[in-house]
């Protein structure tokens, strides 16, 4: 695969004369100041050919502004940027970009009313002999990088028509068509699927052939540890470690991003729920999503997993009023309500916090106080004058929990860091005092300082009986967040060697995996492929552990058994079930004949994407090629014609990519 232009001139020169890793830019000794803020002081990075340095730092450390140097936004106040070991005086992007500098930006600087074509040849368009634009050269061209980066849009369509992702697919193959010999990736990933994820490494490890200098911007630490060489650490505008990625384990930097041991990334949820708030029944809307089903109780965070574009997003916008459903109903307390609008939502107590911070979320020229005021604004108005202080009463308190860093409550929000772009938004909905809060990809782009005080906020919202509905791309973030403490597994026979091998990669992650260090398993259980003795091992793990949490069932059998067995107790409030059971046959076990807590979700997904990876990797799947098996909302686990293991269509293992499932 061949991610950049044709051009021969991308190709580094010299033969036998180019090192493998030779310096191309970087910065020497580089300080920025705006006003009295030092951004950045004394700083000195390389970017060397073939190689990726991961640029890591919480919000505000400086990150974007060594972004922007490089890119030529910003000149230096002391130091330089160099490129090929001359002193460069960037005095703007065009410039950086002539001389071969590309930068993939997070937030896509692209025009809505161009078409995909346009955009990516925006500031070199290609010219014909004739001197005008060679609009079918450049649409030839852009076809050619769209199918690289994996986006299925055509050409000429419009850019105001892609979603927010699909945007960030054309950011990649813009920044792909420039003839560069240094690649700037901030945030690339940040919107992205993992699938979409892994078509950009594909084309990060065809660049590092073309020994293409790159630095990757971001705050997946996964995705850095996946990527990277090396690693340089920033912490309050200045350089605290540059290091080989294999000499940086993962804790010590965090440490030095934060400048303490972070602990308590996903916090314990020990929320007692309560009554039905939310009640969704066969939610449908043309051509995006159909027969959506599910309740929602207070306390209670409800994961949404599944690849971007899959709908998530979509019935987020409908329950809040932005878009009206083909058919359906939504109930709130048992009162069927219809929301023409986002007021009527908020209203009803619905707060949405969108993935689109920049385009649906801030006003960006605005101050902080006026953004996070807007949801509230009515209660600090009085006579039709807005009371400033009471606007600061609503707000502050929110503000402060989540330690916005900012100058005054006028600075506007586009000068603040992304991640405390994002603490505006939350603090805007948390004024609202909701009962049912929409979180769309909340840490999307933000530091993992931050990450951490947004899950708390989420956590606390359930202890104090909120309903939560969370949108995310990160199945840790799904999982770790209401899926905590002790849990037991009910599988079928002890000898039944698939379900086995899952048991056993369980195990292993829950040993040497730091994301599961609050969740401990207590037992594993046998139901023999008895719905009886399901049922009474069910109970008998209920009575043996008090604290159990959740009962794992990797078997078709065992989960309506022990659904109907735990309800019959009256326990199913208290324990919370996962397993491969389809939902029709739990409906009738249920209470309120709603399968509201055993459908398939993300949590299903991971644990049996795990176990199919192993089991298949150690050749214990039994299947014939071309069998299919039942396995829930999922869809089919089917052998495919090649041996291969397709679980629904989303996800398929074979020998060849089953290191990327890590559960």
């Amino acid at each position: 695969m061949n991610g950049f232009a044709s051009d021969s001139t991308a190709q580094p020169s010299g033969g036998a004369d180019v090192k493998v890793h030779e310096v191309i830019a970087g910065l020497r000794g580089a300080s920025k100041s705006f006003g009295g803020t030092v951004a950045l002081e004394d700083v000195s990075l390389e970017l060397r050919s073939g190689e990726v340095l991961a640029l890591l730092g919480e919000n505000g450390a400086g990150k974007s502004t060594c972004v922007k140097l490089l890119a030529g936004v910003y000149r230096p106040d002391r130091g330089h940027t160099f490129l090929e070991g001359y002193p460069l005086d960037l005095s703007s992007p065009l410039e950086a970009h002539q001389r071969g500098i590309a930068v993939m930006h997070q937030h896509p600087g692209l025009f809505d009313h161009l078409s995909v074509a346009e955009n990516i040849f925006i500031g070199h368009a290609r010219t014909n002999r004739w001197g005008c634009l060679d609009h079918s050269g450049m649409n030839r061209e852009a076809r050619r990088l769209l199918e690289v980066v994996g986006l299925s849009v055509g050409p000429d369509e419009l850019l105001g028509r892609l979603r927010i992702s699909e945007r960030q697919l054309v950011e990649i193959a813009k920044a792909l068509a420039v003839n560069a010999r240094v690649l700037i990736m901030d945030e690339p990933t940040a919107a992205l699927s993992q699938h979409e994820v892994d078509r950009l490494f594909d084309v990060v490890a065809e660049l590092r052939k073309r020994r293409v200098a790159m630095m990757f911007v971001s705050h997946r630490m996964d995705e850095i540890y996946r990527v990277a060489d090396r690693i340089a650490v920033l912490r309050d505008g200045r350089l605290v470690a540059v290091t080989k990625v294999d000499q940086m384990p993962h804790d010590r930097a965090v440490q030095l991003m934060v400048g303490r041991p972070l602990s308590d990334m996903y916090p314990t949820l020990d929320a007692n729920l309560g009554r039905t708030i939310l009640t969704v029944e066969g939610l449908t809307r043309a051509s995006v999503f159909r027969e959506v089903s599910f309740t929602l109780r207070a306390g209670e965070i409800l994961g949404f997993g599944g690849l971007v574009g899959s709908g998530r997003t979509e019935i987020a916008r409908v329950l809040f009023g932005i878009d009206q459903p083909t058919s359906g109903s939504i109930r709130i307390a048992d009162q069927a309500v219809s929301f023409q609008s986002p007021a009527e939502a908020m209203k009803a107590g619905i707060a949405y916090v969108s993935e689109d911070r920049i385009g649906q979320s801030l006003v960006m020229d605005f101050g902080i106080i006026t953004n996070a005021s807007l949801p509230v604004i009515d209660q600090a108005t009085q006579l039709g004058l807005v009371r400033y202080q009471r606007e600061i009463d609503l707000v502050k308190p929110h503000l402060d929990r989540l330690r916005l860093r900012f100058r005054s409550f006028e600075q506007p929000v586009s000068t603040l860091s992304g991640g405390n772009q994002q603490k505006v938004v939350l603090s805007k909905w948390l004024a609202t005092t909701p009962k049912v809060m929409i979180f769309d990809e909340p840490t999307q782009g933000v530091d993992v300082q931050t990450k951490a005080e947004v899950h708390t906020v989420i956590a606390n919202l359930a202890r104090h009986g909120v309903a939560i509905i969370l949108i995310s791309s990160e199945l840790p973030e799904l999982v770790s967040i209401g899926y905590q403490g002790e849990f037991a597994i009910l599988s079928s026979t002890a000898t039944a060697t698939n379900q086995n091998a899952w048991i056993d990669s369980m195990k292993k992650a829950l040993a040497s995996d730091s994301k599961f260090a609050k969740m401990k398993l207590v037992q594993v259980a046998y139901g023999e492929e008895s719905e009886q003795v399901n049922q009474q091992q069910a109970l008998a793990l209920v009575q043996a552990f008090p604290n159990l949490k959740g009962i794992i069932i990797p078997a078709g059998i065992g989960l309506p058994a022990a659904a109907r067995a735990l309800d019959q107790a009256g326990l199913l409030n208290k324990i919370k079930l996962t397993g491969l059971a389809p939902a029709t046959l739990m409906k009738k076990y249920i209470v309120n004949g709603s399968a509201q807590d055993i459908w398939w979700n993300v949590q299903d997904l991971g644990y049996l994407t795990y176990y199919a990876a192993q089991a298949y990797a150690q050749g214990k799947i039994t299947g014939k090629k071309g069998e299919t098996f039942a396995a829930g909302r999922l869809g089919n686990y089917t052998i495919g014609a090649n041996g291969e293991v397709i679980l629904g269509p989303a996800v398929i293992v074979t020998p060849e990519n089953v290191a990327k499932f890590k559960f």
